[in-house]
């Protein structure tokens, strides 16, 4: 079997219109993705009459993989490889045309929920769901709304009528919408579904798990995410930077060869660091609760926040504050970064940066 040479620095691309190769139209792509909104991909394209393909509306699919290495050659109708670093299904959203060509913005499906239709999310339909199912019939009942608009906004159904694939939204999370929940009335899907996931977390209890993979005697609260790593996939998940040994995806340091010259910086951020909070009930201010982080204080000093819910039980307002305080005690760390190489890193992967210049080495 002959060998083939495949340079990590070429990308094998195939894109599609409606179903039709335009990969030859390419000349530049740009590709974002990040957490709870839509990816987009930004190309330019060769040729005025390329324009024509790239109408509004039209459905784009992209898939590559570095070289040919990862199964051959993606245009083989014969061999086509089992396993694509990067799979991206979206809607043209807009064109900018220019003197040789133009540039195409392109949205995942992620994008329907922004222009959905305006619902009244009523409190009665959702009281006792859990979050977890909760936002994943909301994105449901959006595939049967936008599959009913679908012939006169010009998509092309590459799913059978499913916009949103829900099949792995599985898991769930024990969390119930309850009745002091500010989260309902006339919105988006977006609008109603990013409120639902500022409520939703998962609970991580050290004592529950094997001795030294959690700090003992501690309880961590993450939260949830949503995004589309693939295709029209949705998922909901959570990033634990808690574990003492969490499974890394990439380990970057101010030696790694494929990082861009000059392209590391780093922010540490203190300005939502909250280490006291106070929840005070809407129906009567005179009932309220208020939890201190000591440590972080002792650290930072007091960083102080006040929030409202409907409830007017102290036990309920304290246990809020509490998890408000254990969300946002510590300063936040970014970093930002340009490499060559690398069309494997998803929202939700975990990186170790070590920057011994000045003093990081964690798992951010």
């Amino acid at each position: 079997m002959p060998t083939v040479y495949a340079s990590p620095y070429l990308v094998d691309v195939l894109l599609t219109v409606d179903g039709k190769d335009c990969s030859f139209t390419i000349s530049r792509a740009i590709f974002n993705r990040t957490y709870n909104k839509s990816s987009t991909l930004i190309i330019e394209i060769i040729g005025l009459h390329s324009l024509d393909m790239f109408h509004i509306g039209a459905t784009v699919s992209l898939r590559a993989a570095r070289g040919t290495s990862e199964g051959g050659n993606l245009h083989d109708n014969v061999n086509k490889p089992d396993i694509r670093s990067l799979h991206f299904e979206g809607f043209v959203r807009m064109v900018k045309p220019t003197e040789n060509g133009g540039l195409v913005t392109i949205a995942d499906a992620l994008s329907l929920l922004s222009t959905s239709q305006i619902k009244d999310f009523k409190k009665n339909d959702y009281l006792g769901m859990d979050m977890y199912y909760a936002a994943a019939s909301v994105i449901d009942d959006l595939n049967d709304e936008a599959t009913s608009n679908g012939d006169t906004l010009g998509f092309y159904d590459f799913y059978g009528g499913k916009w949103l694939d829900t099949s792995r939204l599985k898991q769930g999370c024990d969390l119930a919408i309850t009745d002091d929940l500010d989260i309902f009335g006339f919105q988006t899907s977006k609008q109603f579904i990013d409120k639902i996931f500022a409520n939703l977390y998962k609970t991580i209890d050290a004592s529950d798990y094997l001795a030294n993979e959690y700090e003992a005697n501690k309880v961590y609260y993450l939260p949830y995410y949503y995004n589309i790593s693939y295709g029209n996939v949705v998922d909901f998940y959570t990033i634990d930077l808690y574990n003492n040994a969490p499974r890394l995806s990439l380990e970057l340091n101010e030696n790694y060869p494929y990082i861009l010259k000059d392209s590391m910086s780093t922010q540490i951020d203190a300005t939502r660091q909250v280490n006291s909070a106070t929840v005070v009930s809407s129906v009567d201010s005179s009932i309220s609760a208020t939890y201190d982080d000591t440590a972080s204080q002792a650290l930072f000093g007091v960083k102080a926040a006040q929030y409202t819910s409907s409830s007017t039980e102290y036990d309920f307002l304290e246990d809020l504050a509490r998890k408000y305080v254990e969300r946002y005690k510590l300063p936040s760390y970014s970093y930002s970064l340009s490499i060559r190489n690398q069309l494997l890193l998803s929202p939700g992967d975990t990186l170790k940066v070590l920057l011994p210049t000045i003093g990081v080495d964690e798992d951010p």
